[in-house]
């Protein structure tokens, strides 16, 4: 038997019924339900809890189990609303038609699975331990990229000067004479700059500036001036030379 995730599931459905069983079934593995009858009322309670407390230190995966025809708008409209937040919260869709178009639309949009009403509870276990899975990946992907941030926040202008040239391959002589300082204070530099950074080879150290370059364009709060030096650094690589 597969080991249940704990978490939160936020159930959007207008059938009580259905919002019951999905109560009972994950509440007896442990897993938190709560329940909104229309979106207008999950944004209401729940759009600043999954849109800034997603990284908080008592974070606990989550997911959204929606029903596809709601009474103000649709789970597609909802599905929109959240992708146009750059929210990762997973979804899991569930409905009553068996027209083939709308799970095709609903897994093209992204949801993690489409199941049909009513629910086969394997099925709907499963689904939902996947969501949360997958929610508690992109939390250790989050997590990971704002320490590597951090670490960027620490280095000196000319640490991260030499970090540009390091991770094009540039040896230490080359480097020297790019910014017209000496090979010596370049190594003292790259020693710092590889300490700081916690790298203790050059490709962990392009792992991680191709990290925080994905950290930045997600819109991360990353300060103004490491976007600025991720943007130099992209530069002097060449897009594509890391």
């Amino acid at each position: 038997m597969a080991q249940d995730i704990e978490g939160t599931v936020y159930s959007v459905d207008r059938d009580r019924v259905t919002q019951a069983r999905l109560t009972q079934l994950l509440g007896a593995r442990g897993i938190n339900v709560k329940s909104f009858c229309s979106a207008e009322s999950f944004f209401a309670e729940c759009l600043g809890e999954v849109d800034h407390t997603r990284d908080a230190p008592a974070y606990q995966p989550a997911c959204l189990v929606l029903e596809v025809s709601l009474p103000d708008m649709s789970g597609f409209d909802l599905q929109a609303a959240l992708a146009s937040r750059h929210s990762t919260l997973p979804l899991v869709f569930l409905a009553a038609t068996t027209d083939p178009r709308v799970p095709i639309r609903a897994l093209r949009a992204g949801a993690v699975d489409f199941l049909l009403k009513p629910m086969e509870p394997a099925a709907l276990v499963a689904s939902v331990r996947e969501a949360l899975a997958l929610d508690n990946r992109c939390h250790e992907v989050r997590s990971r990229r704002t320490r590597i941030v951090s670490r960027m926040e620490e280095l000196t202008q000319r640490e991260t000067e030499v970090m540009a040239h390091v991770v094009r391959g540039h040896t230490s002589k080359e480097i020297a004479q790019a910014l017209c300082i000496s090979p010596r204070t370049v190594e003292v530099h790259r020693k710092n700059l590889f300490s700081k950074m916690r790298a203790d080879s050059v490709a962990c150290l392009v792992e991680q500036v191709i990290e925080a370059r994905a950290t930045v364009a997600a819109g991360s709060a990353a300060s103004a001036s490491i976007s600025g030096d991720l943007r130099d650094i992209t530069y002097l690589t060449r897009a594509g030379n890391v």
